[in-house]
């Protein structure tokens, strides 16, 4: 048992309690923490619980037209946001993907992105928006962009007693369509063995910017860039598809695991790119 849960109401007082108990753990959602303790992953002698800020599980758009993602966001709130559903329908999907039901109504926004799996559900969704996070700690507030932000499986950016507060999705204009798809063993509850998010800036049929994101084939989430560069000024053909899918899975760098064979999860991901970009050709049609 902890010998100290703290449950502060304000952010301000959750970073003096962390300035002065740079071991505590961090509660956000907590699925993890039955697995970490079990595998005696975390030290649970002293717990911070952010679930009382209420100001963290706020998702709401800026009067610059941003969108704001409190870090105690729920899965269940981004997957079911009606307004996120209609701009941006692939990120409350990437949501919808994480765990059963129940989970996601305690897995937050927040905790999805600190935990920095390279199978993260809502990271390549996320990074594929040009997002970024604000961090706050005793030295103040800074933003970083979420492409920088995890540094290697379960590594981050936080310098000590630093919290995430917020993901920024800034305002996006223009003729824009995006698509997320992953593999699972299994349909539900599961991490997914591959994943990728799609989102591609159009003016009239061709593409003038594009952003592919890969999720479980590297130490982090990562970006194609050469297939993204090699998609703009062409058109979403089939003959287009093929060649990005096939240089997607050539950026892709796997390992292989209890979970998969990293020669199935190339196949998977040139599979996955292929489906996503399919898709959006065929509702753009």
């Amino acid at each position: 048992m902890a010998e100290c849960f703290y449950s502060p109401t304000e952010l301000s007082e959750a970073i003096v309690f962390y300035q002065n108990n740079p071991d505590t753990l961090v509660f956000a959602g907590g699925t993890d923490l039955l697995i970490g303790w079990d595998n005696k992953k975390f030290n649970l002698s002293s717990i911070l619980n952010l679930s009382k800020i209420e100001k963290l599980r706020s998702i709401h758009q800026e009067a610059d037209g941003s969108w704001i993602i409190g870090a105690m966001a729920t899965m269940n709130q981004l997957e079911e946001h009606p307004e996120l559903k209609s701009i941006y329908p692939f990120l409350p999907y990437a949501a919808s993907k994480l765990g059963s039901w129940q989970i996601r109504n305690s897995a937050t926004a927040g905790g999805n992105v600190c935990n920095a799996a390279p199978s993260a559900e809502i990271v390549p969704s996320l990074m594929a928006l040009d997002s970024s996070v604000r961090l706050v700690g005793p030295e103040g507030e800074r933003t970083l962009a979420l492409a920088d932000f995890a540094t290697g499986p379960g590594q981050t950016c936080l310098k000590e007693s630093e919290l995430l507060s917020e993901i920024v999705i800034p305002k996006i204009e223009g003729d824009v369509s995006g698509k997320y798809v992953c593999r699972k063993l299994r349909r539900s509850v599961d991490i997914s063995l591959v994943s990728i998010t799609a989102f591609l800036h159009f003016d009239g049929g061709k593409i003038i910017d594009a952003r592919l994101c890969l999720g479980a084939v590297a130490p982090t989430v990562i970006r194609a860039e050469q297939a993204e560069k090699y998609l703009i000024g062409r058109t979403l053909d089939q003959d287009t598809i093929t060649a990005t899918a096939k240089m997607v899975a050539d950026a892709s760098s796997p390992i292989s695991d209890v979970r998969s064979t990293a020669e199935y999860r190339l196949d998977m991901m040139e599979i996955c790119t292929r489906d996503a970009l399919t898709e959006i050709a065929e509702e753009r049609s």
